[in-house]
C-alpha cells in the first residue's frame, strides 16, 4: 500500500523557509517535486492489464492535470479533483496504444464534505457496494 495524500499547501511567513510547503497524508513534509512527480511513476516496472480505449478510460496526462492522489493499493488508485469536486476509484492498467490509465470504477461528487450519489463504470455489479464503500472510507478520512 502507498499512501501520498491530499496535499495541503501553506504558506510561510519566514523568509528563511521555503515559501510554499507541502504537508502529505499523515503530515509526512514533502518537497513540491514529490507531489509533481505525476501519476506515471506509480506504473513503473510492473506489468498492467490492458484495457481499450472507450468511454470512463483515463490517461495517466488527464490524471495528472485533474486530479489528486489520495492512495495506491493492489492495483487500484484513489484520487480527488484538484478543485475538490470529485473523488474516483480506478483500476490501472495500460491502453491498447501503449500509454497509462485506470478505468474507472466508481467516481462521486463532493457535496457538503461527504460523497454523493456514485457513477459506476467499469464494475461488476457484485463489486459495486465494496468499491465504493472502500472509495468512501479512505475520501472521508481525507475530508475529516
Amino acid at each position: 500500500m502507498r499512501i501520498l495524500g491530499i496535499p495541503k499547501v501553506w504558506r510561510n511567513t519566514d523568509d528563511d523557509a521555503e515559501k510554499i510547503s507541502v504537508t502529505g497524508y499523515l503530515g509526512r513534509h514533502c518537497r513540491d517535486e514529490e507531489i509533481d512527480m505525476g501519476f506515471e511513476t506509480l506504473y513503473e516496472g510492473k506489468a498492467w492489464p490492458e484495457a481499450k480505449e472507450r468511454l470512463g478510460v483515463m490517461s495517466v496526462d488527464t490524471l495528472n492535470r485533474i486530479w489528486l492522489l489520495v492512495l495506491e493499493e493492489d492495483g487500484y488508485l484513489i484520487a480527488i479533483a484538484k478543485n475538490g469536486e470529485d473523488a474516483l476509484l480506478g483500476r490501472m492498467c495500460k491502453r491498447d496504444d501503449g500509454k497509462f490509465c485506470i478505468e474507472i470504477v466508481v467516481r462521486a461528487p463532493i457535496e457538503n464534505n461527504m460523497l454523493g450519489r456514485y457513477e459506476f463504470w467499469h464494475v461488476d455489479s457484485t463489486d459495486k457496494q465494496r468499491h465504493a464503500q472502500r472509495l468512501n472510507e479512505v475520501i472521508r478520512d481525507h475530508l475529516a
